[in-house]
C-alpha cells in the first residue's frame, strides 16, 4: 500500500537489453549521474560528500563535451544532474551542453542557488523528465539549523515558481532526507507545506518522498531504531497529507533494509555490485566513480573523463559484478543488486522471468 512507485527496480525492468548484456558479462551505464560542481550553499552534517563539498571545483566545457561524445559510444540513455554540490550553482558553460544534449534529464536540487541557476533550469524545463527538490527539514528554524543557511523563504518561493512553470512532461517531487527528528515532526512539515503551497500548486507536486539517511562511513552514528514505529504510523501520515492535497510516499524498503542489517547483521557474501542499477558517476573533479554513495573515494575511481571511451567502459565493467561483502556502507541498492544478480545468472530467457 505504501511502497514507493519510483523504485529503481521498476526502472531497470524497462531495459531488457541491459539484462542481455549482463548475461554476457558486458556492462554499460544506462544512466550517468553528473556532478557539475562542488559549490554548495548548505553545510549539512550528514552530507554524502561532506569531505569534498565547498571546493571551487567544477567540470569545464571541454570535459563536458568529451563526456557527451563518449555517452553516445557507451550506450548512455539518461543523465541525472546532482551533487557533489548544488548543480544549479554550476557555470552555464558547463550546464548548457548537458541541457541541450537530447538525452533524458533528471535533477536533484536543493534550489539553494542564485537567480542565474533558476533561470537556467526554467529555460530548459521541458527537457527534464523529473526534478526532485531535496529538503531535509520541517520548518524555517530546522532548515536553517540543519542546512546551516538561511535560504528557507527563498527556496520555498523558488519551489512555487518551479511548480507554477512545470507542465505535464516534468514530474516534480520533494525529497525529505529523514532521521528520527524529522519523522517526529511530520505534522510540522505538513503545516509548513500547507502554509507555503497554495492548493493549485499542491496538485503539481507529484510526491513527498520520505527517505532515510544512509550510513556512509563506519564512524557515522545514525540511530535507526525508530524505523519499526515509523512504518506502523506511515498509513496515518499518508492519509493526513492526502486530506489537504499532498501525496506522501516512503522508501519503506530502504528503511527496513537498513534496520535489517543492524538487527540481523545480514551477510552479503553472495551479492554482486551493479552500482546504482547500472549507473556511473561523473564527479565535479573530472573523474568517473562507480557508485554515487562512494564518489570521490580513490578506491572507487573508474577513470578520468579525458580517457578514451573504450578504456572508461572497460574499467567500469571491471568494477561492476564484484563481491560487495566488504563494502564500507550499508548499500542502499542491496535488494536491487540481488534482483539483477538473480536475473542475469538465470539460464532461462529473462523475458520469461519478467
Amino acid at each position: 500500500m505504501h511502497a514507493n512507485p519510483f523504485l529503481r527496480q521498476s526502472k531497470i525492468l524497462s531495459q531488457p537489453d541491459v539484462f542481455e548484456a549482463m548475461r554476457e558479462l558486458r556492462m554499460f551505464p544506462v544512466n550517468v549521474e553528473i556532478h557539475p560542481t562542488l559549490r554548495c550553499a548548505s553545510r549539512c552534517k550528514d552530507c554524502t560528500y561532506r569531505k569534498a563539498i565547498g571546493k571551487n571545483v567544477g567540470l569545464g566545457p571541454e570535459q563536458v563535451r568529451k563526456a557527451l561524445d563518449d555517452f553516445a559510444r557507451m550506450g548512455v540513455r539518461s543523465i541525472t544532474l546532482s551533487g557533489g554540490g548544488e548543480p544549479l550553482l554550476a557555470d552555464r558553460e558547463c550546464m548548457e551542453p548537458i541541457l541541450c544534449s537530447g538525452l533524458a534529464l533528471g535533477m536533484n536540487t536543493s534550489l539553494a542557488c542564485g537567480a542565474a541557476g533558476i533561470k537556467s533550469m526554467l529555460d530548459y524545463l521541458e527537457r527534464f523528465t523529473w526534478i526532485r527538490v531535496s529538503f531535509d527539514a520541517y520548518d524555517a528554524e530546522s532548515y536553517a539549523r540543519r542546512r546551516q543557511n538561511k535560504q528557507f523563504d527563498a527556496v520555498m518561493d523558488r519551489l512555487r515558481g518551479l511548480l507554477d512553470a512545470c507542465g505535464t512532461q516534468t514530474t516534480v517531487g520533494l525529497g525529505i532526507l529523514t532521521d528520527e527528528e524529522v519523522l517526529l515532526h511530520l505534522g510540522d512539515l505538513l503545516y509548513t507545506l500547507e502554509a507555503y503551497l497554495p492548493v493549485p500548486l499542491r496538485t503539481k507536486l507529484a510526491y513527498i518522498l520520505v527517505r532515510p539517511y544512509v550510513r556512509h562511513d563506519p564512524t557515522d552514528d545514525i540511530d535507526y531504531t525508530f524505523v519499526d514505529a515509523f512504518e506502523e504510523r506511515l498509513p496515518y501520515w499518508m492519509k493526513a497529507y492526502a486530506s489537504i492535497g499532498f501525496r506522501l510516499i516512503s522508501h519503506v524498503e530502504k528503511f527496513a533494509e537498513i534496520a535489517g542489517y543492524i538487527a540481523e547483521k545480514k551477510s552479503r557474501e553472495a551479492t554482486r555490485c551493479y552500482g546504482s542499477t547500472v549507473d556511473l558517476v561523473l564527479g565535479a573533479d573530472g573523474r568517473y566513480y562507480r557508485c554515487c554513495e562512494l564518489a570521490y573515494r580513490p578506491e572507487c575511481l573508474v577513470a578520468d573523463v579525458m580517457d578514451p571511451a573504450q578504456d572508461i567502459l572497460a574499467a567500469y565493467g571491471g568494477f561492476l559484478g564484484r563481491d560487495i561483502a566488504d563494502c564500507p556502507l550499508f548499500c542502499k541498492h542491496h535488494s536491487i543488486n540481488e534482483m539483477i544478480h538473480s536475473i542475469s545468472s538465470r539460464d532461462i530467457p529473462h523475458k520469461q522471468f519478467i
